[in-house]
């Protein structure tokens, strides 16, 4: 909410001090960043709490989203009130990840604390916690240790997101997935596309096109992309497999490849901004024509304040 209202505040003026609010509240005021996040001596400092119920929790993909919103915040605003605590996220982060790139999906503080962070900068299992690699988990902070390595020119924040990106793609497309393969595919848009605006190669150039290609090819004349699933087995909410499955718990509308859904929550709304940055580092058409037909489909999912009734209806 805070680079949403931010955004709009560099478009008209309005809700930037709402922007700074929130931005103050996550770093400052809530237990988000604060109590032994806040200790310098803890091994947690730094990283920021799932929710306020939760905050000795640590999921990588929730960290990066804070810690990336929190760069487009404090752009659109032009101020540099957070960027201590944004630097202390990012490290925070990088600390739990290990020499081949990767870091567990979830840590939890306990588990931190008795082991202490050295255990996990350390490690150099394959894919952390993973028996493949799982971009859902991953992606979004390889493309924070991109942007801290541009900013800083701190070289361990490039090699390791490197590695990480190097691992994922040199097996792909046999990764784990979480809801659909196609919200995987839609994780890696953004560090690919970062890693090419600092390392133009045709490697990291064909690794993002590859990745486009195969997205767009289900992208349906409305605009939208077609979920699909990957390989059975492989996946943490896996489809429903029977109508007393269904509801009480996480999972895909689609139960197989094929079914006409596009998933709102957890993949196509993020999948625009990924496009962009697609679109920026390549200048391929493929991305740009994406980016330009996917915001009508966008729209059409939402409701004005009069609309919820009809929603409802039998």
């Amino acid at each position: 909410m805070a680079m949403l209202m931010a955004l709009r505040a560099k478009i008209d003026g309005t809700n930037a001090t709402l922007a700074s609010m929130v931005m103050d509240y996550i770093y400052f005021y809530g237990d988000f960043q604060q109590g032994p996040r806040a200790n310098q001596s803890d091994p947690a400092y730094g990283l920021i709490g799932w929710w306020a119920g939760g905050c000795d929790v640590f999921y990588g993909d929730d960290n990066a989203r804070v810690l990336l919103a929190t760069m487009a915040a404090s752009s659109a605003l032009g101020s540099d009130r957070w960027d201590e605590s944004l630097l202390k996220g990012i490290l925070g982060n990088f600390r739990t990840t290990g020499q081949l790139g990767f870091r567990q999906g979830r840590i939890n503080q306990p588990d931190l604390e008795a082991a202490g962070w050295p255990a996990y900068f350390n490690a150099q299992n394959s894919y952390a916690d993973t028996a493949s690699p799982q971009p859902h988990y991953q992606a979004y902070l390889w493309a924070c240790y991109l942007w801290a390595y541009r900013q800083t020119g701190f070289q361990p924040f490039y090699d390791r997101a490197l590695s990480g990106i190097s691992g994922t793609m040199s097996v792909y497309p046999a990764w784990r997935w979480t809801e659909y393969l196609t919200e995987e595919l839609g994780r890696m848009l953004l560090p690919l596309a970062w890693l090419l605006r600092l390392n133009d190669t045709p490697l990291h150039r064909g690794w993002l096109n590859t990745v486009v290609a195969d997205l767009l090819q289900h992208q349906q004349p409305s605009g939208a992309i077609q979920d699909w699933l990957g390989t059975p087995g492989t996946c943490d909410t896996c489809p429903d497999t029977s109508n007393a499955d269904h509801g009480p718990h996480e999972a895909p509308p689609n139960v197989q490849n094929g079914d006409t859904s596009s998933d709102m929550l957890y993949s196509l709304n993020f999948l625009l901004f990924r496009l962009h940055e697609a679109n920026a580092a390549t200048a391929h058409p493929a991305p740009s024509h994406a980016e330009d037909v996917l915001p009508a489909s966008l729209g059409r999912t939402l409701a004005t304040p009069a609309a919820p009734p009809t929603l409802l209806a039998p």
